[in-house]
């Protein structure tokens, strides 16, 4: 086990028992915000408390995995590659913008290079 997923099993063992009244707290900062954007108010904290929730068990789980895990979003001009990205547009030209960025596992064999085995392709606007 590397030192970094040591630290954060440790560190998830320490905030776990503190979490529930940390979700709710983000839950109603961001409903405060979020509110505010739509042009008439909208309830959105039962939407909230699932995203939370389910962001806070992605990143428990991801802390409780001996693995490591690479999320990055594509830089504005690199070249389309279909392995590692996903777009609605026709083509496979560069990318102009990138909404969502690729999430992966970082692989590590014993006297080879790392490689990434993408979970989520990106998603990018192409040219």
């Amino acid at each position: 086990m590397l030192v970094r997923q040591a630290l954060g099993q440790g560190i998830l063992k320490e905030v776990k028992s503190r979490q529930e009244s940390l979700k709710r707290e983000l839950e109603e900062r961001l409903g405060t915000v979020l509110s505010g954007l739509f042009p008439e108010r909208k309830n959105v904290k039962k939407q909230l408390k699932m995203l939370v929730d389910d962001a806070v068990e992605l990143a428990n789980m991801m802390a409780e995995e001996k693995a490591l895990f690479l999320s990055e979003m594509i830089p504005i001009g690199e070249r389309f590659n279909p392995v590692h990205m996903d777009t609605y547009d026709e083509g496979d030209g560069h990318v102009q913008l990138c909404m969502f960025p690729v999430f992966g596992l970082v692989v590590r064999s014993e006297g080879t290079v790392d490689t990434i085995k993408v979970l989520v392709k990106a998603n990018v606007e192409i040219s």
